[in-house]
C-alpha cells in the first residue's frame, strides 16, 4: 500500500505512469537513469532519450553530413549501453535540440516524471543564458522533475531527505512525497521550515523526524540543508517560463549539492 501511496503522489496512476530520462552519455545523465530507476516500480514504462542537434558550419555539405552521423551514433551507442543496464527501458532517439526533444517525449508520453543529470556546483545564470537542458525542463515540464547528483559514490539512494515546507499546498505535497520516500527506503526525514520570505504554517510538517526552522530565505536554507542529505524535496507552484526564474524549486534545483525532487 505504501509503495502504492508513493507512486499515486509522485507519479500519477499506478497503472499508466511513465518516467523519461534524458541522457547525453555523460555520467550525470547515467545518474539520473540509476536514480530515477530506483524510485519508480517495474510496473512504470521507462524511456530513455537522447538527441543530436543538426548545426550549421561553413565547412561543404559531406562534411556535416559526415559529423551528424558521427554524432547520431554516438548518441545511439549511449541508448544501447543504457538500455543493457535497464532492459525494460524504450528507448527515444531525434534529431533536435535536447531540451525540445526530451519535452516533446515528457508531453507525448504524458509522462509524470521526468529526469536529468544535474552538474555539481552548476551556476544557473550561464544556465539561464545558455539554455541548458536542466534550465529548460526545470522551467517547462508538465510534470514532476528529478535532478540528479551523485553523492558519496554512488552508494545506497536515497539514504537521507530533506523537504522544504512553507505549509502551501504545495508544500504540503513534499512534505507527503518525502515521508512515503523515507518510509519506503528507511531513510530519514529532516523538514526545513524556512522564515526568511515570511510567516509559514508549521503544521504542514507534522509527522517528519527532525523538523528545524531556519530564518534564512528558502533557497539558502535548503541549499545549505542540502549538505547532509542526498535528496531534497521541494514542491513546485507551477509557475512556467520568465516566472519560474525566481522560483525556490528552480533555484534549488540549480544550486543544491544533491539530486532534487520538484514534485508538480
Amino acid at each position: 500500500m505504501l509503495a502504492h501511496a508513493i507512486h499515486e503522489s509522485i507519479l500519477g496512476s499506478s497503472l499508466g505512469h511513465s518516467v523519461v530520462v534524458g541522457l547525453d552519455g555523460s555520467p550525470e545523465s547515467l545518474v539520473a537513469a540509476r536514480q530515477a530507476a530506483t524510485l519508480v516500480d517495474e510496473e512504470s514504462s521507462l524511456d530513455f532519450v537522447s538527441a543530436v542537434a543538426p548545426f550549421v558550419t561553413s565547412i561543404p555539405a559531406y562534411g556535416n553530413v559526415a559529423a551528424l552521423h558521427e554524432l547520431e551514433e554516438g548518441a545511439r551507442m549511449h541508448l544501447r549501453e543504457a538500455q543493457s543496464r535497464w532492459p525494460r527501458a524504450d528507448t527515444t532517439f531525434a534529431f533536435g535540440a535536447a531540451a525540445e526533444v526530451v519535452l516533446d517525449t515528457v508531453r507525448r508520453r504524458q509522462a509524470t516524471l521526468v529526469a536529468v543529470g544535474g552538474r555539481h556546483r552548476h551556476r544557473r545564470v550561464p544556465g539561464i543564458v545558455l539554455g541548458s537542458v536542466t534550465t529548460h525542463v526545470l522551467h517547462r515540464a508538465p510534470c514532476s522533475v528529478l535532478v540528479a547528483r551523485e553523492r558519496d559514490g554512488g552508494l545506497a539512494f536515497p539514504r537521507a531527505i530533506v523537504v522544504g515546507t512553507d505549509g502551501s499546498p504545495q508544500g504540503n505535497t513534499a512534505v507527503r512525497v518525502a515521508l512515503e520516500l523515507g518510509e519506503r527506503f528507511d531513510a530519514p526525514v529532516r523538514a526545513l521550515i524556512a522564515t526568511g520570505d515570511g510567516p509559514v504554517d508549521a503544521a504542514a510538517a507534522a509527522g517528519v523526524d527532525v523538523i528545524e526552522f531556519s530564518e534564512l530565505p528558502p533557497v539558502d536554507a535548503l541549499v545549505g540543508a542540502a549538505a547532509g542529505a542526498d535528496l531534497v524535496v521541494v514542491g513546485s507552484r507551477g509557475l512556467r517560463g520568465v516566472r519560474a526564474l525566481g522560483s525556490v524549486s528552480e533555484r534549488v534545483g540549480h544550486t543544491a549539492p544533491c539530486s532534487v525532487l520538484v514534485v508538480r
